[in-house]
């Protein structure tokens, strides 16, 4: 026991007399250690939480090359119209904005439509926003990639004026981009003055920094398969789903899987998956709204979550599963859209979720934009600006 004793004694000793603990000799003591987020392999995926370490030149901790510091915007809104800069040269957004992941690493948000101020329509316009900023910040720069509001697909075989290409979703995929698409032909005696001839998966090219589709004789899927809706990679597949079946205000959607190959396989039930092209011999998944949702992995249980509207409804819906096939079951109404007041024929559709945007602090954070329309006799003509596409923040079931 005395010795034990008076080992203790020199040790408080020693540090009496200018000993220094590990901790007190480090450049940064007394420093605040900083959280920090960073990209994951899809730009337009999910953040993730790096840890930040000590600079001894400046004496502060610092984030990791690529990452920045974690931080939440005060007061954020809970929904918000972006690129609605009133300085800007927006006036209007319209339709769902969906993410394009590109291969030098950004994440680019291409609309449907975007009219500028002097009254010009742009089709398939690329917004470049800002990821850095605080987690609920709403990004209204018009931050145009590639400096100007041009389109930023181009379809092989050259332009044509009566085409009109819709980007339907994006993934990263064997370190490559796909854009599921459609393809539609202008047709006046159509009910919305459009035919859909079909689409496919299209490509970033990065020395034109343009989604490249191929043209009307080169559709990848059938306008009876209507691959494109929503799109999700789990390797070692990416997998794309399709609505082609009309019921009542939804429609009935199939999912198809892709190998590091392009090989493609439909489910069929029962888990197969066979080559079969048609949508009779695929097994309904879920069902969907017209044209666009999202499907993305849900923090809260782990599974899968499918983000839709209803055919000119008025919320955002919700579906869970395990697993890509299914079986999907019915969630809860995940929020009421934000729509003009004054309009009750107004709704929302195509919901596209943007993950990069969600708070990786807070598990379950959704951040959804979508577009908003009317079906009164007068359209959006009298206060078109009420009607430009909405990013809105919800919380998963």
């Amino acid at each position: 026991m005395g010795l034990r004793r008076g080992l203790l004694l020199l040790a408080a000793g020693a540090a009496a007399c200018g000993g220094r603990t590990e901790l007190s000799s480090s450049p940064c003591a007394g420093a605040l250690a900083v959280q920090c987020v960073a990209p994951g392999d899809d730009p337009c995926g999910p953040l993730r939480l790096v840890a930040s370490s000590c600079d001894p030149v400046s004496g502060a901790y610092v984030c990791p090359s690529g990452a920045w510091p974690h931080a939440r915007a005060v007061g954020a809104p809970a929904v918000c119209h972006p690129f609605a800069d009133p300085a800007g040269p927006v006036l209007t957004v319209a339709g769902s904005l969906v993410g394009v992941p590109t291969d030098d690493g950004r994440c680019l948000w291409v609309s449907d439509q975007v009219t500028t101020t002097d009254g010009q329509t742009h089709a398939n316009v690329a917004f470049e926003p800002d990821r850095t900023e605080p987690f609920g910040t709403c990004p209204a720069a018009a931050s145009f990639a590639g400096g100007a509001p041009d389109s930023v697909v181009t379809v092989t075989g050259g332009a044509d004026a009566n085409l009109v290409v819709q980007i339907a979703s994006a993934f990263r995929f064997g370190g490559r981009t796909r854009v599921a698409y459609r393809l539609f032909q202008l047709d006046p005696s159509a009910v919305f003055g459009v035919t859909l001839l079909g689409g496919g998966l299209g490509t970033w090219d990065a020395a034109t920094a343009q989604i490249v589709v191929p043209g009307a004789g080169e559709l990848q899927f059938s306008p009876q398969l209507d691959l494109g809706d929503a799109s999700l990679v789990i390797a070692p597949f990416a997998f794309v789903w399709g609505c082609p079946t009309q019921d009542g205000l939804a429609q009935d959607c199939v999912v198809a899987r892709f190998d590091a190959q392009g090989t493609m396989g439909l489910f069929t039930g029962g888990g197969t998956w066979a080559t079969a092209q048609t949508a009779q011999a695929g097994a309904t998944v879920f069902q969907a709204g017209p044209w666009i949702s999202s499907v993305v992995p849900d923090t809260t249980s782990g599974g899968l979550l499918h983000v839709w509207a209803e055919g000119f409804g008025s919320t955002l819906q919700s579906h869970l599963a395990p697993a890509p096939q299914g079986p999907w079951a019915a969630g809860p109404t995940l929020a009421a859209c934000d729509l003009p007041a004054s309009d009750s024929h107004s709704f929302c559709a195509g919901p596209a979720a943007h993950p990069s945007r969600a708070d990786p602090l807070r598990p379950g954070e959704l951040v959804v934009s979508y577009g908003v329309g009317t079906t009164a006799a007068a359209g959006t003509g009298s206060a078109p600006a009420e009607y430009t596409s909405r990013l809105q923040w919800a919380e998963a079931p």
